[in-house]
């Protein structure tokens, strides 16, 4: 039997760990590890979170994809290294990028970013997009904005 007061005093001390952004899975528990809690505790305290529905890595890879490309201008290759290094699983990572890329028009995300920058060639946009993470196969570059 896991003894409730270590639960509840872990569940106290994510509150301020939750409190800017959804965390993974893996984060909480790397987190609530590196605070001294047993594994017990720990494995109890992720249970109680996704029962409760505040921890749920699939909609915390949806957000957080959402998040990356619109707000951040992240591409997939870019958000999938950051939430494999978040501890999320490859195979909720695969999928639901696999959903958001069904619902979303990359091209039209990228042609707005880059409605203000201007590049000298393609081979400068293609570096640009590459660095920022896009799969260039998955872009029309014809269709963006800069380019010779």
């Amino acid at each position: 039997m896991v003894n409730e007061e270590k639960i509840e005093e872990a569940l106290r001390s994510l509150s301020r760990f939750l409190r800017h952004r959804m965390r993974s899975k893996e984060e909480i528990r790397r987190h609530l590890v590196k605070k001294g809690y047993s594994g017990d505790v720990v494995e109890e305290t992720i249970q109680i979170l996704e029962r409760s529905g505040v921890l749920n890595d699939e909609l915390f890879v949806e957000m957080y994809m959402h998040d990356a490309l619109i707000l951040k201008f992240k591409g997939p290759r870019l958000i999938e290294s950051e939430l494999l290094r978040l501890g999320v699983d490859h195979d909720i990572i695969r999928r639901k990028m696999n959903e958001v890329l069904e619902k979303i028009d990359l091209n039209t995300i990228v042609k707005e970013q880059l409605r203000f920058k201007k590049f000298g060639s393609k081979e400068e946009l293609r570096k640009y997009l590459f660095r920022r993470g896009f799969d260039l196969h998955l872009l029309n570059l014809d269709d963006l904005q800069g380019g010779e």
